[in-house]
């Protein structure tokens, strides 16, 4: 995710507590050294202005027993930040040598809506935010 659409995030979930913002949301995940050839046993993909996110992951391989399920988004490497296809692929080379470090944005629980776009999920929490606010704001008439 670009620094721009964490700003974006930021300012749409300002009145929401770290412990439920999507820094916190940031799963750490250890991968072991992969196969020396071959598929890794996960595949990724990338939309236009979204995050690397994982496409599928195969049944009992290594990387679905360490944590890493379809749709979640790969935002750092190693502690690197990712952004686009290219570099998370290139980082995940060396998974098979060394292993490495992922930090997974799950998004999955949260869902209510067909699409996973980053945009319609500041939409959406836009939409709880203002429920809340016209709530609270009837409350205190009464």
């Amino acid at each position: 995710m670009s620094a721009e659409a964490l700003a974006i995030l930021a300012r749409q979930c300002e009145n929401v507590p770290p412990s439920i913002g999507v820094v916190s949301r940031l799963q750490q995940v250890d991968l072991p050294p992969g196969p020396a050839q071959g598929h890794l046993g996960f595949t990724l993909t990338c939309h236009e202005g979204d995050p690397v996110q994982v496409q599928s992951v195969a049944q009992d391989s290594l990387y679905a027993k360490a944590g890493i399920k379809a749709g979640d988004y790969i935002l750092e490497v190693d502690g690197i930040y990712v952004q686009r296809y290219e570099d998370a692929a290139a980082s995940m080379r060396y998974c098979r040598e060394e292993g490495l470090r992922l930090g997974l944005l799950r998004l999955g629980r949260l869902r209510r809506w067909a699409s996973s776009s980053v945009e319609e999920f500041i939409r959406s929490a836009d939409a709880v935010h203002q429920e809340r606010r016209q709530k609270a704001r009837e409350f205190s008439k009464k």
